[in-house]
């Protein structure tokens, strides 16, 4: 998985959860903690994401902000996740474009 298909996939898992913690990201895309707070840093240029840090910490949208109504289901953005791996040059490069823009919605 890309950077940005990852970056995807977190926007839309804080759309769906709200909140969400570092080490569980982590461990769901096999990246490191690191990788996961640079990806946060450039969603967070863009979207309303907040970080806490403590025991009740970690990654949430802003409590202001309300997600549109028309996101897909989680099954349906998995699926273009896993699809988008399977593509190749300008196909994969649509359909990263696709799940950017349903990602912007959310």
């Amino acid at each position: 998985m890309e950077a940005i298909e990852r970056r995807m996939a977190i926007w839309y898992t804080l759309c769906r959860q709200r909140h969400v913690t570092i080490a569980d990201l982590a461990g769901k895309y096999n990246v490191s903690p690191r990788t996961i707070r640079y990806d946060i840093e450039v969603l967070s240029r863009t979207y309303p994401i907040e970080t806490r840090a403590g025991k009740n910490g970690g990654i949430r949208l802003a409590d202001w902000y309300q997600p549109g109504s028309d996101i897909l289901q989680a099954e349906q953005m998995d699926f273009l996740l896993e699809l988008v791996q399977r593509l190749e040059g300008e196909e994969a490069a649509q359909l990263r474009d696709i799940i950017s823009l349903l990602g912007k919605g959310c």
